[in-house]
C-alpha cells in the first residue's frame, strides 16, 4: 500500500508482496523436521565463487584440529558450468580450470557435495549445522542465508564484507582468512 501512495503512476494490478526476509512458517518446519544441529557440521551455501575456495584449501587443516568435522557445501555446479559455457577466450578457460581446481576441493575427506537442494532440502541441511561458514570474498547486498541461518540459531562465522557487516548480528567475525579458519576452529570445537 505504502509503494502504491508513493508511485500512483504504478497500476496496482503490477505490484505483488513478496517475503524478502526470513519466512518464519519455513524456519519452523525445518527446525522441527531437524531439532537439533550435528555437532562439528558447518555448512556453505552461498555461489562457490565467493570464498568456498578458500575454505576448502583450509578444510584439511581445520579436520587436524577438530577430527571428524564436516562440510556440506550447499550450492550445485549448474550455474558455474552455465556461465563458463557462455564465456569467450580466454575468460572460459580460466573457468573451466577453477572449476576444476573447486570439483578437487570438493572430493576431499570430510566434504559433502552435490547437487543444488530444493528449498526444503536446503533449510534441513542448514537447521542440521551448527556453523555456516562463509569466508566471503566477494561481494554481499543482502544475504538471505545470514538471516536464515541465525532465525534457525546456526552460528555464522563470516568475513563480514558489505551487507555481511549488518546482517550478521551474532556469531564470529574475522578480519581475514587467517582469523576465520581461527574462529571457525573455535566455533567447531564448542
Amino acid at each position: 500500500q505504502q509503494l502504491l501512495e508513493a508511485c500512483p503512476w504504478v497500476p496496482a494490478e503490477r505490484v505483488t508482496a513478496h517475503w524478502v526476509g526470513v519466512d518464519p512458517e519455513e524456519i519452523r518446519a525445518a527446525r522441527e523436521a531437524v531439532p537439533a544441529p550435528v555437532p562439528k557440521r558447518a555448512v556453505y551455501a552461498s555461489s562457490l565463487d565467493r570464498g568456498a575456495a578458500d575454505l576448502l584449501r583450509m578444510w584439511p587443516r581445520i579436520r587436524e584440529r577438530v577430527p571428524g568435522a564436516e562440510l556440506r557445501v550447499l550450492y550445485g555446479m549448474e550455474f558455474w558450468r552455465r556461465s563458463e559455457a557462455i564465456l569467450q577466450e580466454p575468460g572460459r578457460s580460466q573457468m573451466k580450470q577453477q572449476r576444476l581446481d573447486l570439483e578437487r576441493l570438493l572430493a576431499q575427506p570430510g566434504v559433502v557435495f552435490g547437487r543444488a537442494p530444493t528449498r526444503e532440502e536446503y533449510l534441513r541441511e542448514l537447521a542440521s549445522a551448527c556453523v555456516w561458514a562463509y569466508p566471503c570474498t566477494g561481494g554481499e547486498l543482502c544475504c538471505k542465508v545470514a538471516l536464515e541461518a541465525q532465525a534457525l540459531g546456526v552460528v555464522p562465522v563470516v568475513i563480514p564484507t558489505m551487507a555481511l557487516s549488518e546482517t550478521v548480528m551474532v556469531g564470529r567475525r574475522a578480519n581475514n582468512l587467517v582469523e576465520f579458519e581461527q574462529e571457525l576452529v573455535a566455533t567447531l570445537l564448542q
